[in-house]
Parts: C-alpha cells; structure tokens; sequence
C-alpha cells in the first residue's frame, strides 16, 4: 500500500511540472517582440597633445597650423627610431653602421660585444650596404672617418677580412662587392667618375662581375678604366673559377700578362686540371686558341698531356687488378709491362703499390721487393718508407726482414729507419744489441746516427737533430762532432750515455 501511494504522488508532480512548462510557452509566444535598441553613448574624446607651442585659440587659421604642428609632432614621436637625420641616412642604420666600423677598427683585447642583430658583423654590414646606397656618399664619409682613404690594393686572398694588407681594405673590398653586386652599372660610373680605377672597392666590384657573369670577358674592365694587377686578377680566377678549367683558361688568356713566366704557370695550371675532368674539351680549346698562345706552349701542352692520359691508364688499371686480385698481381703486372710504360709512369705506380702493400702485408711487401729489384730503378726511394712502416708496426720482423737484403746500402738505409721511427716513439724502444752486434761498416754507422735522430726528434732537441740530420743526409758521418753535440745536448744522461756507448763500439 505504501508504494502505491509514493507511485501516485509521482505522477501528480510530474503532471503539474508538464502543466506550468505549458503556460509559460503559451505566454511567451503571444507576448509582442520587443523593438527596444539600447542607447549607445558615445564619449567626448579630449585629446591632450604633448607639444603645443600655445593655447589653442578659436581662429580657424591658427587652429589649423596648431593642428597640423601637433600631428608632425605626432608623427615624429611614433618614427623616432627611424628619423633621417640631416644627410638622410636614417638613425637607426647609421648608429648600427658606427658600430661595426667601430668594432673592426678597434683591437681584439679593447673590442666591446656587439649586439646580437648585428652579428655577425660581416653578414650585418653587408645588409646595411645593400639597402642604403641612395646615401652612399654619406656611407663613404663615414668609411673614410674611420678607414682613411681608399687607395691602391693588392688581393691575396678571398677569405673577406683577411685578403688585403689590413682591415681597412678589407672592408673597401666588402663595400665593392656588396654595391657591385646590387647596383652594377651605376656604381661603377661613380668609382669612374671619383677616379677609383684601382682600389679596393674596385676589387669588390670586379669579384662581383665575375660571380654574376660566371666568366670574365675582354672589356670587362677597360669599359670603366678599371684596372686590377696580375696577382689580384688570378687570386679570383682560382677563387670562382677553380673548378671549371676551361673558364679560367679563357679568362687567363685575356687576362693580364705582365709577368710571362706567371702567365705561362697559369695556363698549364688549369690546362692540367682539364686534362682529368673533360680532356676533349681540352683538345677542342687548345685547337681554338692555338695560335693565341705562347710560342711553344701547344706542342708542350700536347706531350704533357699523353703522359697524363698514359698514367690515368695504367693507374686505372692497377686499380683495377688490385681490386680484384691484390697488390702481388698488381705489381707483377707492373713488371711485365714495364717496357710498355713511362719511366715516371712506372716508378710513381711501384712506389705507390709498395707504400699501400707494406701497410697492409708488410711481410709479403718486403718478400716481393727483395725478389724483384732488378726491375725497380730507385729502390733507396722505396726502402726508407716501406721499412720505416713495418719497422713501427713490428720492429723484430722488419728487422729480421732488413738482414735479409743483400746490399749492403739498402740494408743500411732499411735499419737506419726501423731504428729511426722506434726512437722517436722512445728511445727504450731500441735495444742496444741491434746495434751492437753489426760489423764495423756503413750499416752500424748510418744505424747510430738513426737512434741519435730518433731520440733528438722525441726530446725535441732541434740543434742535435739538425747536426745528425745534416751527416745523415750527406750519408758521411763524424762521431767526433756527434759525440761532442751529445754533451751540448738535452739528451737524459742515461740516453745521452746509450748514444755515445754506441759510439764507442763502432
């Protein structure tokens, strides 16, 4: 019974809530729309102007150029930053242009830091040059307040502010270059008519030609009465044209030619370094320009470059039998051939498959080597290297291998340097019995100079090692003279006392 009734007394509340829900949709919906718009009040606005010469009057006349007063003082208060100054740079872009001048100009240890949109300092500069050349007479007043004078200059190098003698034509350079660069024609009408033929801003705006052109022309230059001597003119060609040959080689031949011998080194500079990249290219430029060159200069152009097809040649093919069947056949090929192939050709390939064979089996290097010495024509050139490294890597097997070579001069220099490179790693290294026990000949005494050299060398001795290098040398040595720098030396006495032991057992 109770439940029935908490049911009841549900749905009558339920019922009257739907009931109230009803009559207030029933009111809203016959109830007119409302027409009311807010008041919308409008403030008087007083301005209070910080400059007035004066009380605003009520003359219109007056009250118009007070007016006009404010809002320029208005506008100056807004633009302050970026007010031009007398001259027309504007303020902002000239205090940024003071202080990197200003930077540069002073010394490293006495140098404030600049700010950070001002680093760094060159790529800066540069921003400020590009943007203000309508002001560029005000720019190179400043210039001058701290360069001096832009005059005559050499370029050494293209690393920008450490090319020219100092600073200052250092930043003349960058100047030309950046204003070249942006306003090609009209600036060099301005250096024209300033007599700057030869300056520094000059060099800038010719390297900005030659970037832009991708090539230098005949005309170039002489168009303006510009003129950039011998050594600044190659300093760009290495810088811009270094790796296209071809155009270095036509701007070189139109280039200045005062010093013949220097001209003449260029042209075979970039004449070899055509020869590996394209050499039918070559072949076709050389047959272009042949009688434009020096005399002579064809014929030897042509021989040098049959040499250096010749030793691409066979260098490509030694790699290629090393490759796949090691430096043995590699060497053997070598051999076989040697009366198919240049002298120089065939020497430069031995010593080079010697070098990287007796780095890898030194062992098996030396084997071949005392096996083949007939057919290699410098053997000494070969020995010292070779021996030098196994004699680091394992000096007790170089120096069994060393006994083994049957003359004695070769034996000797190949002792002298496994000796040599032991000692100065530390003279401990080299036991005293190696030396000791050898016969009273070239080979006991060119291997006592060895350890005297090492151990100068690792104690950093320069006056003893000089002494011993010059007999080494001169393969004639004077154990007289070496004993006597030993006691001048700042050898440890107990290795100062090994060395002249050695001495005395010769």
């Amino acid at each position: 019974m109770r439940m029935l009734k908490r049911t009841k007394l549900s749905i009558i509340a339920l019922l009257v809530t739907v009931s109230v829900i009803a009559v207030f949709a029933i009111l809203n919906k016959t109830k007119p729309q409302s027409t009311y718009i807010p008041e919308v009040i409008i403030p008087e606005v007083t301005y209070e102007p910080r400059f007035y010469p004066e009380p605003l009057t009520n003359s219109y006349p007056e009250r118009q150029e007070q007016t006009e007063l404010l809002l320029q003082n208005q506008v100056a208060l807004e633009n302050q930053n970026n007010l031009p100054s007398q001259d027309g740079l504007p303020a902002e872009t000239k205090a940024k242009l003071h202080a990197i001048l200003k930077y540069y100009t002073t010394p490293h240890k006495d140098r404030e830091p600049l700010s950070r949109e001002l680093k760094p300092p060159v790529t800066a500069l540069k921003n400020i040059l590009k943007d203000a050349y309508q002001h560029k007479d005000e720019i190179l007043a400043i210039f001058k307040d701290y360069l001096g004078d832009d005059s005559t200059a050499k370029l050494t190098d293209l690393h920008l502010l450490h090319s020219l003698e100092d600073i200052s034509r250092d930043l003349y350079y960058l100047l030309g270059l950046t204003w070249g660069a942006e306003y090609p024609e009209e600036y060099a009408t301005h250096l024209q008519d300033e007599g700057m033929t030869d300056t520094a801003q000059v060099l800038g705006w010719f390297s900005s030609q030659l970037k832009k052109n991708g090539k230098y022309e005949k005309g170039m230059l002489d168009r303006y009465g510009f003129s950039v001597d011998q050594g600044s003119f190659y300093t760009m060609v290495r810088a811009f044209f270094s790796r296209r040959p071809l155009t270095a080689l036509d701007a070189v031949l139109i280039g200045p030619t005062d010093n013949t011998k220097r001209y003449e080194h260029m042209l075979r500079r970039y004449a070899y370094s055509a020869i590996h990249r394209n050499d039918q290219e070559l072949v076709n430029w050389l047959e272009t320009n042949k009688y434009k060159l020096p005399p002579d200069f064809f014929e030897s152009i042509q021989k040098t470059r049959l040499q250096i097809l010749e030793h691409k040649r066979v260098r490509d093919k030694v790699g290629e039998i090393t490759r796949e069947s090691g430096y043995q056949a590699a060497a053997d090929y070598l051999v076989s051939h040697k009366a198919d192939t240049d002298g120089r050709v065939y020497d430069d390939r031995v010593y080079k498959i010697m070098d990287d064979w007796t780095r890898e089996d030194p062992e098996a290097a030396i084997t071949w080597f005392n096996a083949n010495l007939e057919h290699i024509d410098d053997p000494f050139s070969l020995v010292a290297p070779m021996f030098r490294v196994w004699g680091e890597e394992k000096p007790d097997a170089a120096f069994q291998a060393a006994t083994m070579i049957e003359n004695s001069t070769q034996r000797a220099f190949a002792m002298s340097n496994i000796i040599i490179v032991n000692a100065e790693s530390d003279p401990g290294r080299v036991a005293d019995e190696y030396i000791m026990d050898m016969p009273q000949d070239f080979v006991k005494a060119r291997s006592i100079a060895g350890f005297l050299l090492g151990s100068s060398r690792h104690y950093e001795d320069k006056t003893l090692e000089r002494i011993t290098k010059s007999q080494f040398v001169a393969n004639e040595f004077n154990f007289e003279e070496l004993t006597s720098a030993i006691n001048d030396s700042s050898l440890p006495d107990d290795v100062a006392q090994r060395a002249k032991d050695l001495i005395n057992s010769y």
